[in-house]
């Protein structure tokens, strides 16, 4: 910077960042025999805002200043440069059963850029933060990376006045007079959900055509919520959206989407039947007399993805195949649209989703015998396949899978949440595997949290093939084969499972097998296609 040639300045001029990859950060002035640390971090010296509104003045202000270890930095090096505020939102305030919002970096309204005075120290004057929950905020160098920001004590800052209605996103296509379901929440004027708010009726109608039949189109508004699980719109229409009102709070709508022609049941009649498959699955919401038959390996046709209802409540039964409209009765091609692809030794699951039954679709094999990963939903209601964006790795096939309601924090959950847990299966190449895998299952979606961290005892060994259960808070795993297709052994496997908000993660208790292991050497028999 002296306009001297390179090679003629001297060391003690040269002023240098030490970049640790974002780990704890020192600035050094080169020496000709040692380096001399110039600064380490931005300390908050102001402490914990009180709790208080969103969008209310951060009280005390916030103040900072930039600190060498345990003493205030070089006051001469700062000259010129500023500290930046945010805030880190760890825990939104957000509507029953929706998904929680994962923790983010929010940005601080008003004073948030301050420039350091001689003594290495900012006042900042005005802040704000728009979003209500518990949040920290932060300063920090906006230049170096490498000075350790520093973070106050959490606060919350609570939702203003309810002030209008908010939606959920719509499905891009439903079909005519076939049910669906939204979600509508009171908001403030900045958006924040507000629980404290109840409203007797919120009435959804077509937005600039009331003439439109809308069925099912009333719902109550409690605890800031109100929930149609059952919407039907006649006719075939095209990018529609929906307008919810309540007294006294600013309407909503929907995004847009299109009504199409109705999805219909070639029904069959009682002693029917469905087809042979293998590696199908067969599943039972939990009440009714119907049971749902998806995907399989035909031996005709190979892997397929057509959808059966059996109803069971008439013998013989009564088995239905259910396909689009357009389509002709024949297993190859009777398929919904956007149905997942044909596979088989996937997994499957019925629970709640927006106010009716889903069956979630988990991995799988396809034809060529790779493992499938991902997970689809068919509302049932609807007849309506989504994919549910879930990013969970490498894929799994003849893996077990069921509905868990597990603790959080060791406490009964309260949140409205079930949980689909996975064990085991086999994966790429065949490798048998012996995990826990949890899907959190909220009204709107499927959260993907990863394997359950051991939190003590020892699981079962590696199978796949296995049977798992969720009976009264305990899982339980029996059975399944290894990777050369040997039975593994015959002992009931418990296991308790907990949820930790603060890591969105679960931990897995494992107990002692219940019963003996009998004498391994029995093998499954032969795949019914090769």
């Amino acid at each position: 910077s002296d306009g001297q040639p390179c090679g003629s300045r001297t060391s003690e001029d040269l002023i240098f960042a030490a970049n640790g990859e974002g780990v704890g950060s020192q600035i050094f002035r080169l020496t000709d025999a040692y380096l001399t640390l110039e600064a380490t971090h931005a300390e908050l010296t102001s402490g914990r805002p009180a709790d208080a509104a969103a969008n209310a003045s951060l009280s005390p202000p916030a103040a900072a200043r930039v600190m060498k270890l345990g003493a205030e930095a070089a006051s001469e090096f700062y000259a010129d440069r500023t500290l930046q505020l945010d805030a880190e939102l760890f825990e939104e305030v957000v509507a029953f059963g929706a998904a929680p919002a994962v923790p983010r970096t929010v940005p601080v309204q008003g004073s948030s850029e301050g420039a350091l005075g001689a003594d290495g120290a900012v006042a900042f004057g005005d802040s704000r933060v728009l979003v209500a929950g518990n949040l920290s905020v932060r300063v920090f160098d906006p230049h170096l990376s490498n000075v350790t920001a520093s973070m106050s004590p959490r606060f919350a800052l609570s939702p203003g006045a309810a002030a209008a209605l908010a939606v959920g996103e719509a499905p891009a296509v439903v079909n005519a007079s076939e049910g669906f379901a939204l979600s509508v929440r009171a908001v403030d004027d900045l958006g924040n959900f507000q629980p404290a708010v109840a409203v007797s009726a919120v009435t959804a109608t077509v937005e600039g055509d009331a003439s439109i039949l809308v069925e099912n189109n009333v719902a109550v508004l409690s605890g800031g919520t109100a929930l149609f699980p059952n919407l039907t719109v006649a006719g075939t229409r095209s990018g529609i959206r929906l307008r919810f009102e309540a007294a006294g709070l600013a309407p909503a709508l929907s995004t847009p989407f299109d009504v199409a022609a109705p999805t219909t049941l070639q029904e069959g009649a009682a002693g029917d039947s469905v087809p042979v498959l293998s590696g199908g699955s067969a599943t039972y919401p939990g009440s009714g007399t119907v049971i749902y038959v998806f995907g399989g390996l035909d031996p005709s046709l190979g892997p397929v993805n057509t959808l059966y209802r059996v109803d069971t409540s008439t013998l013989p039964f009564t088995v239905t195949e259910v396909g689009a409209a357009s389509r002709r009765r024949s297993r190859a091609l009777l398929a919904l649209p956007n149905a997942p692809s044909p596979r088989y030794d996937h997994a499957a699951a019925v629970v709640q989703m927006g106010g009716g039954d889903s069956l979630v679709v988990l991995g799988g094999c396809d034809a060529s015998g790779a493992a499938l990963s991902g997970a689809r939903r068919l509302d049932l209601t609807a007849l309506t396949w989504s994919d549910l964006g879930v990013a969970d790795g490498p894929g799994r096939c003849k893996h077990g899978a069921v509905v868990a309601v597990p603790t959080t924090s060791g406490a009964p959950s309260l949140d409205g949440t079930t949980t689909i847990v996975v064990f085991g299966g086999r994966g790429a190449g065949g490798a048998a595997l012996g995990d826990l895998r949890a899907y959190r299952v909220f009204a709107t979606g499927v959260s993907y949290t990863g394997s359950a961290d051991l939190a003590s005892g020892t699981p079962p060994s590696a199978r796949w093939g296995a049977v798992v259960a969720w009976v009264n808070g305990t899982g339980y795993v029996l059975g399944g084969f290894d990777q050369s297709g040997d039975l593994m052994d015959t002992a009931l496997y418990a296991f308790s499972l907990d949820y930790n908000p603060s890591s969105l993660k679960y931990e897995a208790a494992w107990a002692s097998p219940l019963v003996p292991s009998a004498p391994a050497g029995a093998r499954p028999p032969p795949p019914l296609v090769k």
